[in-house]
């Protein structure tokens, strides 16, 4: 797990093999969601990264892979 101060080893939402952005100092965490093969997934990763950039150092972000639920098909 990273260094970032805002993890801490009760946290739920970080798995141990989590992958950690962004400086180990950073006071606040952004866990995101991701499923690689989820369209709105890439393009909100776009985000993070910009709101990561915009914090001047001061958040890190979590990298959580899961699966999107399946959505049903309108045909």
């Amino acid at each position: 797990m990273g260094s970032c101060p805002a993890i801490s080893a009760d946290n739920s939402l970080v798995m141990p093999h989590s992958p950690v952005l962004g400086p180990d100092a950073a006071p606040a965490m952004i866990v995101e969601f991701f499923d690689p093969s989820c369209e709105t997934c890439s393009a909100f990763y776009l985000i993070v990264k910009q709101i990561m950039e915009a914090s001047g150092g001061s958040c890190c972000a979590i990298i959580r892979c899961t699966k999107a639920p399946a959505r049903p098909s309108v045909f």
